[in-house]
């Protein structure tokens, strides 16, 4: 016996964006945004908003969209203010030569 309620929903409601603006969304993030920085959920809703000449896209649709295309979320390891950087690239230099 199988539960029937399911099949018997209408479609999921389509996208925010055509085949094309999909392609043309892909290739405008090969470029680093206006603004500067990385791409993320906030600006690549923005962009979709001005592609789709919609009011307001929200920032989670943005960051569906970079998944769906392949991305992921990559920020640079932390580094501490007040580090010596000499005594950094001096203890990497001892690290490597017992290696």
């Amino acid at each position: 016996m199988r539960n029937r309620r399911k099949a018997s929903r209408p479609n999921r409601t389509p996208g925010l964006l055509t085949i094309e603006q999909y392609e043309e969304l892909d290739e405008r993030l090969q470029e680093p945004p206006s603004d500067g920085g990385v791409w993320n959920g906030p600006k690549v809703a923005k962009a979709i908003a001005e592609m789709t000449g919609r009011e307001h896209v929200w920032p989670q649709r943005g960051w569906d969209y970079l998944k769906r295309l392949g991305y992921s979320s990559q920020s640079p390891r932390p580094r501490h203010d007040k580090a010596d950087k000499a005594a950094q690239s001096a203890f990497k230099k001892l690290t490597r030569a017992e290696n």
